[in-house]
């Protein structure tokens, strides 16, 4: 059997906003990004969540930044913070995101931390100005967004990827 890279079970998008993000979507749906040699076959998927593929006619790695163990512990958290019975990990960031404000488009990035405990660096010893500057930097970066604003699926994501692994957002900020 093989992977398929534009299916529900491989990017896992039915998760999002608890999800690495979704900017590549439409990259995995049009078939635009393809897995080669043994990363296609789905009895060899690494329990690293590391594989080879193609985006476009270049090479790449893909990698979910997470072994699946990580990922079903978090998802667990989440459903639990929330306390959603029974609880899709998707449903309990949207709640768990809107208990976090204290007034209506304002969002507190302390208080939306406490809301979660994860053992990132990032996130175990926050500070406003820490949180503050990363948000600030990735709104630079990304054209602008103003996170106050910002619609909860995007911030899903963004807390999400520093919940589980902040070395995507790290890099993000570093990169352009």
């Amino acid at each position: 059997m093989h992977l398929d890279p534009s299916s529900d079970e491989f990017t896992m998008v039915n998760l999002c906003p608890a999800c690495f993000g979704s900017d590549l979507c439409p990259q995995f749906y049009h078939g635009d990004i393809s897995l080669i040699g043994i990363s296609k076959l789905k009895y060899l998927k690494g329990s690293k969540n590391v594989f080879s593929g193609k985006l476009s006619s270049n090479r790449v790695i893909l990698k979910r930044l997470a072994h699946d163990w990580e990922i079903t512990n978090l998802d667990k958290l989440l459903c639990d913070k929330a306390n959603l019975k029974p609880c899709k990990v998707n449903e309990a960031v949207g709640f768990l995101i809107g208990n976090s404000i204290d007034t209506p488009n304002e969002y507190h990035l302390m208080n939306l931390i406490k809301t979660f405990e994860s053992s990132t660096d990032v996130i175990q010893c926050p500070s406003e100005r820490l949180l503050t500057y990363l948000f600030n930097q990735l709104n630079v970066k990304r054209n602008s967004i103003d996170f106050q604003m910002m619609q909860f699926s995007k911030l899903g994501e963004l807390l999400y990827s520093l919940l589980l692994n902040p070395e995507a957002v790290i890099l993000q900020i570093g990169s352009y």
